[in-house]
């Protein structure tokens, strides 16, 4: 269970190319920012991304902002250059905070 203004890391793929760029079967010694920030939902509201990068091949990691919105089961999407993710994934919130 998250509460609202905690921080949840949500790892995905195809966010696009990282600055530097990182090349295929490169070791990732250190996370890779993204020079843009997806946009996340969740709830329907927007939420802050504080951190968006390659952490291994293939995989990015997204920190962000859970925005002030009612406790229960709340959908979340991401969109990034064109494409969003699919529906039906969701984060449990809890009341209080």
């Amino acid at each position: 269970t998250l509460f609202r203004s905690e921080i949840v890391e949500i790892y995905g793929s195809g966010f696009g190319a990282p600055s530097p760029p990182v090349y295929p079967l490169q070791l990732i010694a250190q996370p890779a920012p993204i020079p843009f920030t997806p946009a996340v939902t969740i709830g329907g509201i927007a939420a802050t991304v504080q951190y968006a990068g390659l952490v291994s091949n293939g995989l990015y990691q997204l920190n962000v902002v859970v925005p002030a919105i009612a406790a229960g089961d709340q959908p979340i999407q991401t969109a990034s250059d064109g494409f969003q993710s699919p529906a039906g994934v969701f984060l449990t919130i809890g009341g209080g905070n």
